[in-house]
Parts: structure tokens; C-alpha cells; sequence
């Protein structure tokens, strides 16, 4: 089975430096096949003879915590999870990012997440400006930001504050191409 895993805060502003092909050699030493990386901000792919246990997440993290000597949130899901993201995007067939940069998905860890869609969202709602489009999701959050994702108020800091939870953001474009590699990995396999 084919995962993905999204890194929090590695190789952002020149701090929580991962060298992406040596963490694929790593992670090939525990056992995962197929290792590969789109970017260098830590979006990677991996591999599992059979299906991980639920543990796993926490167990991978604390393995590449070890590897880098500091703490590195992740969040992993099988292939099938992100592709239940993608086609559950929820801004409607009008809904135009070619570039797929002004679209993106925050992954949110949190035991309640159900819980939090009510007061939390609408305390989020709250830093939504202008043209700019927040949809809770089950993994996560959606967010469209037509000027620019620098511009918002709804960085990640923000919503790890308001939800009380870990969070990591990626852009559509990028988990359009995760699932793009992760078919070809399928494919080869």
C-alpha cells in the first residue's frame, strides 16, 4: 500500500533543514520501498508491503525525529485519503486556480476534529477576508486565497491556536502531484 507523508516545517525560512534524498535513504532503512519526494518540503511518498497500523504515524514520526534531532510532525495517510481530499474539494465546478497555488489544504491533527468544526470554525471564519474561502473538511481545512496565501490572516499558527491542534498546509498543486507520483508508484509496483 502507498502512503504519503507531509512534514511540518522542515526546509521553511532556513530553519528544520532535511535533506530529502537522505531521509529517502532513511526511510528506505526502515523498510518502506518505493521511497520519493516531490519538492523539498517535505512531502513524501513510501511504500508498505502491507497496510501500517495505527501507530504507525507516531511511530514514523518519532523515527525521523531521531534521524533529524528535532521534533518533525508528520501526517500520514494512505494514498486513498488524499485522493478522498482531492475529490471532495469544495468550491464548486466554477472554481478556477490553474496554478493550483491559491488553493490549499491544511491537514489538521486532533483527536476531537468533528468537535471543532462548530465553535472553532466560526471562530476562524472571523479571519477571512475578502474574496478568500474557508471549508472544514474531514482531514482538514480548505482555504482559497485569490491574492496570495502570505496575505492571509489564516496562516498555520492561527489555526493550530484557535483548534488547539497540529497542523501542516499544502498548495493544490502539490497534492495534485503527490497523488499523480503515488499513482505511478501503484502503476510500477
Amino acid at each position: 500500500m502507498v502512503y504519503t507523508i507531509f512534514l511540518k516545517g522542515v526546509n521553511v525560512g532556513g530553519r528544520h533543514k532535511v535533506k530529502m534524498a537522505e531521509l529517502r535513504k532513511h526511510l528506505e532503512t526502515l523498510g518502506y520501498r518505493d521511497v520519493s519526494s516531490y519538492i523539498q518540503s517535505g512531502n513524501l511518498l513510501i511504500r508498505s508491503e502491507s497496510p501500517l497500523p495505527e501507530t504507525a504515524e507516531t511511530e514514523l514520526e518519532e523515527q525521523i525525529s531521531k534521524y533529524t534531532g528535532f521534533q518533525v510532525p508528520l501526517f500520514l495517510n494512505p494514498v486513498p485519503i488524499l485522493d478522498k481530499i482531492l475529490k471532495n474539494l469544495p468550491f464548486g465546478p466554477d472554481h478556477s486556480d490553474e496554478q493550483g497555488n491559491r488553493t490549499f489544504f491544511t491537514f489538521i491533527r486532533s483527536p476531537d476534529i468533528a468537535e471543532k468544526e462548530n465553535a472553532a470554525m466560526k471562530e476562524l471564519k472571523k479571519f477571512v477576508k475578502g474574496q478568500e474561502k474557508l471549508v472544514y473538511s474531514e482531514k482538514g481545512l480548505w482555504l482559497f486565497c485569490p491574492e496570495d496565501y502570505g496575505k492571509t490572516r489564516l496562516s498555520n499558527s492561527l489555526i493550530e491556536n484557535k483548534l488547539k491542534c497540529t497542523a501542516t498546509t499544502r498548495n493544490l498543486k502539490t497534492l495534485k502531484r503527490m497523488a499523480e507520483m503515488a499513482r505511478e508508484i501503484d502503476n510500477h509496483g
